[in-house]
């Protein structure tokens, strides 16, 4: 780039552009002598430069050996056409009701004999509801012996509990919901199973 001759014609440029503005448009003489300034602006601004049409060689890629043993993969091979699977029908089957079986040792904790004495008659006084008939500490014991922990279940035990008319639906409910799944039959939980069982039958009295 000629810095002399770019700035020569800057200045040719800006005189002629303030003669255009100051008239207020341009003639023709006018506007093809600053095309002719332009031109050779941009010639001058080119001198030196590399010329547009010649190629520039583009930088040779780094090739990067791969270490010895290493195991290079193919590359993956282009993704043919998807196959769609043929549309299988399932038909759900019905889940057969499984009726579990009750052990002896269950069915023996629902045998409740009435005692004779009067501490055992006392005991065995009829009661409205389950919920009212257990302390706090015995609700605990429990919760945490024959409902594995959950409050929420045992809750809803004793309120299905409360609303049935006989022993016999309470026993079928204890069986099926709590007893088998919580090992009531166990010697570790028999005696308070037994305990429990007893105030259960109460409510029915």
């Amino acid at each position: 780039m000629n810095l002399d001759k770019t700035t020569a014609i800057l200045k040719k440029i800006n005189r002629l552009y303030e003669i255009i503005s100051d008239i207020g448009d341009a003639s023709i003489t006018e506007r093809d002598l600053l095309k002719a300034y332009i031109t050779e602006l941009y010639e001058s601004i080119s001198e030196g430069t590399v010329p547009v049409n010649k190629a520039i060689p583009a930088a040779a890629p780094k090739i990067v050996a791969a270490p010895v043993g290493t195991v290079v993969s193919a590359p993956a091979p282009a993704a043919k056409e998807k196959v769609e699977a043929k549309s299988t029908k399932v038909t759900a089957k019905s889940t057969p009701k499984v009726t579990h079986k009750v052990t002896n040792e269950m069915d023996s904790l629902f045998d409740i004999e009435s005692g004779s004495e009067l501490s055992d008659k006392l005991s065995s006084a009829p009661i409205k509801d389950l919920n009212k008939a257990m302390g706090l500490n015995e609700k605990i014991f429990t919760q945490q012996e024959l409902f594995g922990g959950d409050g929420k279940e045992m809750a809803a035990v004793l309120a299905k509990i409360n609303g049935l008319s006989d022993f016999e639906q309470a026993k079928t409910v204890l069986i099926e919901e709590v007893a088998r799944k919580y090992e009531w039959d166990t010697p570790a939980k028999e005696k308070k199973a037994r305990t429990f069982i007893k105030l259960v039958q109460r409510r029915f009295k």
